[in-house]
């Protein structure tokens, strides 16, 4: 128990020592084109439609991430090869058209619905959706995410399907994009959020050492209190200028001697729990 007081007081003293730095959050640019049987609508060029369903659906991840997203509408397009699979722009014409918006990311999103023809002995009809995201870090000209998704729907109009389905591989091809959005580009928060910790399950200080360690490398982590420590349970208040996904995605990247984490969130709090494979080398945490 002495050992495992020691590392939480070490830990929490390396956190408070040391300030990370951030990197504010640059404008992004949504260049998205969504086509099907009634048409190509886009987010960019003299024909943009900006506030649409889909566009919405998609920009949310960043906007939850602190970005601010620019229009691209009457930017005028730049002429060069043909865009890859599933998207409507080049890398090269992307990053243009966000360096003409005064943006640092270009989002570029291609969305393909098509007719999946009738459900048979029913009078529902099906649409059938792809969709690839690729997000540009303009600077840099590096994709920093990119991802697809697809998805099958019925419905008794077409066009009701075909909103569903989008909507459905829209959200596969996002998954995890939030997270790294907040990774790559944490944006500063004036306010501090705190974030209880309950680690259960270690039967030796070395695996709740290894919980501690990644805290404290976690970036935007400003500083541990230790509230609660018991045999086999350690419980700390977390101050975090981050959101949640960030300490989330450190412990799950833990190393635990003998054994693996599992990472519970619900509301502001985090339940840890170490899952031991086999018997540890090291004694078990006590009272003496």
């Amino acid at each position: 128990m002495r050992a495992v007081l020691a590392i939480v007081v070490a830990v929490v003293a390396l956190v408070s020592a040391s300030a990370a730095s951030f990197a504010q959050a640059p404008k992004a640019v949504l260049l998205m084109a969504a086509t099907s049987e009634a048409g190509t609508v886009v987010t960019f060029g003299r024909d943009a439609q900006e506030s649409g369903p889909l566009s919405r659906l998609v920009r949310a991840p960043f906007e939850a991430a602190g970005m601010t997203l620019v229009s691209a509408k009457d930017i005028a397009l730049p002429t060069g090869s043909a865009p890859p699979e599933g998207l409507p722009l080049t890398d090269q014409a992307a990053s243009s058209i966000a360096q003409a918006a005064g943006a640092g990311v270009a989002i570029i999103v291609g969305v393909a619905a098509a007719s999946d023809g009738k459900l048979r002995a029913t009078a529902l009809v099906g649409q059938q959706a792809k969709v690839r995201v690729r997000v540009l870090d303009v600077a840099s000209g590096r994709a920093i995410f990119d991802s697809r998704g697809d998805s099958a729907s019925y419905a008794a109009e077409a066009q009701l399907a075909r909103s569903v389905g989008s909507t459905q591989a829209i959200a596969k091809a996002t998954r995890g994009l939030e997270a790294k959005l907040i990774l790559q580009w944490p944006a500063p928060n004036t306010s501090q959020g705190r974030l209880s910790v309950s680690i259960t399950g270690a039967e030796g200080w070395r695996s709740v050492a290894s919980i501690l360690r990644s805290l404290a490398a976690t970036r935007g982590v400003r500083a541990l209190h230790a509230l609660e420590i018991q045999p086999g349970r350690v419980v700390l208040s977390l101050e975090s200028q981050q959101g949640v996904a960030q300490v989330v995605d450190s412990l799950r990247r833990a190393r635990i001697h003998n054994g693996s984490l599992s990472v519970q969130l619900s509301g502001a709090s985090l339940a840890v729990r170490v899952i031991m494979t086999s018997s540890p080398i090291l004694p078990p945490v006590t009272n003496g």
